[in-house]
C-alpha cells in the first residue's frame, strides 16, 4: 500500500491528499475511519483534521447546486442564530447597566461613583439624571 511505504510524515500527508483527490464515493468512508484509527498517530490530530476537511470538501464539490445550496444556506442560519444570541446578551447586559445606573441615580448617588461602578459615560449619566428616563 502506498501509505505503508511512506517515509516521513510530509510524504504520508501528500500521499493521503492524493488518494483524497481520486477516492469514489462509496469508499470515503473506509479511507475516514483509516484517517482516524490509523494514521493520526503518524501525522498528528492537526494534519488528520485537515485531511478529513478535505474529504468533506470533495464530498461538496460532487453535489449538485441545489443540495450546496440549502447546505450552505443551513450553514448561514446557523451563524446568524450564533450572532443574534450574541448580541441578545449583549442587549441583556447593557439594559441591565442602564437600569443599575438609573436605581443609583434614583438614590442620589455620586455620578463619579456610578460612572465607575457602571462603566456609562458621565455625559449619559448627566443626561439620563436630567431626562430622568425611566427604563421599563
Amino acid at each position: 500500500m502506498i501509505i505503508e511505504k511512506c517515509k516521513t510524515k510530509e510524504e504520508l500527508n501528500e500521499q493521503i491528499i492524493k488518494i483524497i483527490e481520486n477516492i469514489r464515493e462509496e469508499d470515503k468512508k473506509e479511507l475516514t475511519q483509516i484517517i482516524k484509527n490509523i494514521v493520526v498517530p503518524q501525522i498528528g490530530k492537526e494534519n488528520s483534521k485537515k485531511i478529513l476537511k478535505k474529504i468533506k470538501e470533495k464530498e461538496m464539490v460532487g453535489m449538485s447546486p441545489l443540495t450546496k445550496m440549502l447546505l450552505d444556506w443551513e450553514k448561514e442560519k446557523e451563524e446568524a442564530k450564533a450572532v443574534s444570541k450574541k448580541e441578545g446578551k449583549v442587549n441583556g447586559r447593557i439594559e441591565a447597566m442602564l437600569e443599575t445606573a438609573q436605581k443609583l441615580l434614583e438614590r442620589k448617588m455620586n455620578i463619579k461613583d456610578i460612572q465607575e461602578i457602571t462603566g456609562i459615560s458621565k455625559e449619559e449619566l448627566e443626561n439620563m439624571q436630567k431626562t430622568n428616563v425611566k427604563l421599563m
